[in-house]
């Protein structure tokens, strides 16, 4: 009789042991081939979503600072051109002027009235050189060498630059810093040395 306790003891204890067993295993099946790999997954959908969430992030940073740069490099290129228009305009304004006074001074001079004519030829070879004009700046020069200057009078030069409160000198050097490619230094120099000989009549 005791030894059918004792096998009946061992029976259940094994038993009992095959049963924690089973269940043990059940359970760390469980945590390492349902819950484990879930969380695994929880946590790589989590870092795939914040991996995500910042591309878009820089992607987006990225394009505001292309689009920044980018209105940037428009506007400099707007104000460039705007700058080259205005002083193309400016360069073709100050040459209308020049004819203008190229006109008045022919009238001048066909009238005989050589002073006013000289005032006019001077201030509109100023304005042409400003409008880099140089080819009527060379017919005002070839007109003041050849048809005003041998007819005027050194004061008369001098009183001419007085009404534009300049001196001889400050108007040629102006001339000069005008000119600042040298396309008509000889022309500028050429005036000059016919102005400062000319003799009192």
């Amino acid at each position: 009789m005791e030894q059918i306790d004792i096998i009946k003891q061992i029976e259940e204890f094994y038993n009992s042991a095959w049963d924690k067993l089973i269940i043990t295993g059940s359970i760390i099946f469980a945590v390492f081939g349902i819950i484990i790999p879930f969380v695994f997954q929880f946590m790589q959908n989590r870092i795939l979503r914040l991996q995500e969430k910042e591309i878009r992030i820089n992607t987006q940073e990225q394009l505001e600072q292309l689009k920044l740069e980018l209105q940037q490099e428009i506007r400099k290129e707007y104000q460039e051109e705007i700058k080259k228009i205005t002083e193309e305009f400016d360069k073709k304004s100050q040459g209308l002027k020049g004819m203008g006074l190229h006109l008045q001074g022919n009238s001048h001079l066909q009238a005989k009235k050589y002073k006013n004519a000289t005032y006019d030829f001077l201030y509109a070879f100023k304005l042409y050189l400003i409008g880099e004009d140089f080819k009527n700046l060379s017919t005002i020069a070839d007109l003041l060498l050849k048809s005003c200057f041998p007819n005027i009078t050194k004061e008369d030069l001098i009183d001419i630059f007085q009404k534009t409160d300049m001196t001889i000198e400050d108007y040629f050097n102006q001339l000069k810093e005008i000119d600042k490619n040298k396309h008509s230094q000889t022309i500028i120099l050429d005036l000059k040395y016919n102005a400062d000989k000319l003799k009192i009549k």
